[in-house]
């Protein structure tokens, strides 16, 4: 059984197909979604990028006399 993507919800029901999958409706907070969809959540997206960023810079603070530069 599928459950909300928003609010984590069992109670849902299918609503119509989009791109030929199945859409489905949550009952307690009206999100429309796809299930396997293979979309990848975009708070994770965003937080992957920082942390890579939070990880460069650590790496050119390290390596100063190494040669390397922020460009």
């Amino acid at each position: 059984m599928e459950t909300c993507k928003n609010c984590g919800n069992k109670n849902i029901v299918k609503n119509g197909v989009v791109r030929e999958k199945q859409r489905y409706k949550c009952k307690e907070c009206s999100y429309n979604f796809v299930a396997g969809d293979g979309r990848v959540d975009p708070n994770a997206t965003v937080k992957r990028a920082f942390m890579d960023h939070q990880s460069l810079g650590s790496f050119y603070e390290e390596n100063r006399g190494l040669g390397y530069r922020r460009s």
